[in-house]
């Protein structure tokens, strides 16, 4: 009867073990923390780093920009002719003609009639 009793205290302990083991299987697999968190970590790492790149190369660019806006003057004439659409004094600009508007020729005002004559 002793030997019965101390196989069945074995096999308790045997049986608590396996479900710990087991426990502990599952929540490392299946837990937030486990391999699906893991994965999760992953790929939000992988995003920072190329966001993190993207930011670098956009930080490069506008240091690049600003060096170039302290030094060179072709840079500089090219911005301001397309970003503010400056001109030189000594250059005119010519507009494109607009479908939209009425074709009658421009008349200097001293050559206009009045519609109440």
């Amino acid at each position: 009867m002793h030997h019965n009793a101390s196989h069945i205290k074995e096999n308790i302990v045997i049986f608590v073990l396996i479900f710990l083991i087991s426990l502990m299987l599952f929540l490392i697999i299946s837990g937030d923390r486990g391999l699906a968190g893991l994965k999760q970590v992953q790929q939000k790492k992988e995003s920072l780093i190329q966001s993190n790149q993207s930011l670098r190369l956009k930080n490069y660019e506008a240091y690049r920009k600003i060096e170039r806006l302290q030094r060179d003057p072709a840079y500089i004439e090219a911005i301001a002719r397309t970003d503010m659409g400056l001109i030189r004094k000594d250059e005119l600009v010519f507009k494109p003609h607009d479908s939209n508007i009425s074709r009658q020729p421009y008349l200097p005002a001293q050559n206009r009639r009045n519609p109440d004559d």
